[in-house]
């Protein structure tokens, strides 16, 4: 996994008694002790440091980097940005669910968070500076880059269907979310990122996903399409549905992240000229693990409903069902956000680049 390493971060570490939120273990929640018959504990902490490890096959840790299809980079010469986006978090949500041993008692914990403090202003900086970024980056590679400004000789461009930038998303592909694209450039979307019903979009020809090969058949060049998610809380749990006695348990903490799986596809232009089996036609070079920071960027609020956790302590003492739950609100100063947020992106940038630059 990767962390930010700055001096601001090294002075935040050692002066963690005043800057950074304290990390409380789960002992007992008030749900927990009046179910106590059950075995069982329900727990919402804030004060984790770092996003929860990605695991794959049989619970290994992912690569920081994952890549499939590389081999198509090696004889590639030019290639199109055809979509740059980032998309930032506006609520998260985690949660957590234990069942008894023996039984029928259960135990979940639930927590969210709402990010307030930036306007479109703020967001636009950290997605211009990212992508100018990028692109120096990416030409760094020896690869010649078609930006969107040199796009617009392209009819399959021009025609290509955008949305109002920034854009506010929410649906199980993009989360609760702010995307943006750089100045001057459309904002592109994709098949399920509005919702279940634009799952069909994919059948608009002025849809990117028609738009691309026509693209890459007119600059003779790949399409590349990079995502960011940039997360504002680190956050882990014990999991949706442990079993046999297990504590439910989840943490929430102020920091940023570039979400694992944010990266690039890549159309190239030798794997669009792939007939018959063509496993790996698409490039794809995707964060494994997070890039995050550990360093705080403004005030965290608690705005739980108390009633909702004595509903829970109620249920519990009735039922054997209880449950318990803390919402936070976080008012990001803009300065220190847009600093950290900054940094995240160059270092994501810089090992999704030189993933390209070793395929090469």
């Amino acid at each position: 996994m990767h962390t930010l390493q700055t001096s601001a971060v090294s002075r935040h570490k050692k002066n963690n008694q005043t800057h950074r939120p304290v990390f409380k273990r789960c002992l007992a929640a008030t749900t927990s002790a009046l179910v106590l018959g059950f075995g069982l504990t329900g727990c919402v902490t804030t004060g984790t440091d770092q996003p929860a490890t990605q695991r794959g096959a049989f619970g290994v840790p992912q690569q920081p980097v994952q890549t499939a299809g590389t081999d198509y980079i090696k004889s590639e010469q030019k290639v199109v940005i055809g979509a740059f986006r980032v998309a930032f978090a506006q609520k998260i949500s985690e949660s957590a669910r234990s069942s008894s041993l023996f039984g029928t008692g259960s135990q979940s914990a639930a927590m969210s968070g709402t990010l307030t403090g930036l306007d479109a202003a703020d967001y636009q900086a950290i997605t211009d500076a990212a992508y100018k970024d990028f692109v120096s980056r990416l030409k760094t590679t020896g690869l010649q880059v078609v930006e969107a400004a040199e796009l617009a000789r392209s009819k399959a461009y021009t025609d290509m269907a955008a949305s109002p930038s920034p854009l506010k998303l929410d649906s199980s592909t993009t989360g609760n979310v702010l995307m943006l694209a750089p100045s001057g450039m459309k904002l592109a979307l994709f098949p399920g990122e509005t919702g279940a019903g634009s799952a069909f979009a994919g059948f608009d020809m002025r849809n990117p996903l028609r738009a691309f090969p026509t693209i890459i058949k007119e600059e003779n060049a790949g399409v590349m399409t990079v995502t960011y998610y940039i997360d504002f809380l680190n956050a882990s749990s014990s999991g949706n549905t442990r079993v046999m006695g297990g504590d439910a348990e989840v943490e929430m903490g102020q920091g940023l992240s570039v979400r694992a799986g944010s990266g690039i596809s890549y159309s190239t232009l030798k794997g669009s000229q792939c007939v018959g089996y063509c496993p790996n036609a698409t490039t794809t070079i995707k964060l494994g693990q997070a890039v995050f920071s550990q360093e705080p960027y403004g005030t965290t609020r608690n705005v739980t409903d108390g009633g909702v956790n004595a509903l829970g302590v109620v249920s519990g003492l009735l039922t054997g069902q209880g449950f318990a739950r803390k919402d936070l609100e976080i008012r990001a100063d803009p300065t220190r956000f847009r600093s950290i947020a900054d940094q995240l992106l160059l270092q994501a940038n810089t090992t999704l680049v030189n993933a390209i630059q070793q395929a090469r």
